[in-house]
């Protein structure tokens, strides 16, 4: 599979600020947070309620670009089986690592990403204009399920639970669709499918508000039309103008290492915290700086794992 530089630094961008904020979450106070870094407000939306929808279209681009090179490789009769045995052990680890330290089960970000790449799994094999019906279906009968109060019970779960990863395997199916599109004369078309989106999503918030806890269809919408325009400005920059920036190392580093990288904030910070009760003791300014600290320890231990030949990504 061709590695894009764009896709692997959309990748690493989108893992450092959601280990970040993480990070500052735990270490500091809801209260010292400033408003403009909050995210799951309700009917507001923020810069960082986009971050777990970046993760779900990464993932999209990834899968399609692994299937492309695959099915052109005559491998059709197993990609199907390779691809939903990766997303369910996706799930699996969300399951084990959120499990500890108080030994229950909850539902995570992982685990919402596994469903997403298996529902992108299952439509695959399907042209784009289908693929995109098939997200406009989703999306409506989803919309028309929020009127019920029974169905908003089944997104209280973070991130929607189960049900509201459904709307997260649009955002994957989208990201199928832009690899489609990378690498060839129609890399415009990334762009423009992502102003469509954005249109149709201004639009119809005048119906469903912008919503990250029950992952509206608007939302949905929204972040993966930002995602596109995004990825299409970085692959502009980065593989067909091939442009050379400070730090673009670290940022494919951990694209490229986002698995690993996820994993490791469990033992460093979570665990420890959750074990000693000693979550959210810092003002905002120290909070952010332990958590620069931390995520500077995930950098290099991903860099010397790196260094033996380990990698593991979504």
């Amino acid at each position: 599979m061709k590695r894009y530089k764009s896709v692997d630094i959309f990748r690493g961008l989108s893992v450092i600020l959601f280990l970040l904020f993480n990070f500052v979450y735990s270490f500091t106070g809801d209260h010292e947070v400033p408003f403009i870094l909050k995210h799951n407000q309700g009917n507001i939306l923020l810069p960082l309620d986009f971050i777990a929808a970046f993760f779900a279209f990464v993932l999209g681009v990834s899968l399609g670009l692994s299937y492309f090179k695959r099915a052109g490789g005559g491998e059709k009769g197993l990609v199907y089986l390779h691809y939903l045995k990766r997303y369910g052990l996706l799930i699996l680890i969300g399951l084990v690592l959120d499990f500890f330290p108080d030994f229950t089960l909850k539902w995570g970000v992982l685990q919402s990403l596994g469903i997403a790449g298996i529902i992108a799994t299952l439509i695959l094999k399907l042209s784009n204009p289908i693929k995109l019906i098939v997200v406009g279906i989703v999306l409506v009968i989803y919309s028309f399920c929020l009127q019920n109060p029974s169905f908003l019970d089944l997104l209280s779960i973070t991130h929607g639970g189960p049900v509201g990863a459904i709307l997260y395997g649009t955002i994957s199916i989208v990201g199928v669709v832009a690899a489609s599109f990378l690498g060839s004369k129609n890399n415009w078309k990334i762009l423009g499918l992502g102003i469509v989106l954005f249109v149709l999503s201004l639009l119809s918030s005048h119906m469903i508000p912008f919503n990250k806890l029950l992952v509206t269809p608007t939302y949905s919408l929204i972040s993966a039309a930002v995602a596109l325009i995004i990825l299409y400005f970085l692959l502009v920059l980065f593989d067909i103008k091939k442009i050379k920036i400070r730090g673009q190392e670290p940022l494919i580093l951990f694209g490229r290492n986002s698995l690993l990288a996820w994993i490791l904030q469990y033992p460093l910070v979570f665990y420890p915290l959750a074990i000693l009760s000693k979550f959210q003791i810092f003002e905002f300014l120290i909070g952010f700086g332990v958590s620069i600290f931390f995520l500077a320890i995930v950098y290099l231990i991903i860099w010397k794992l790196n260094e033996m030949k380990i990698s593991v990504s979504f």
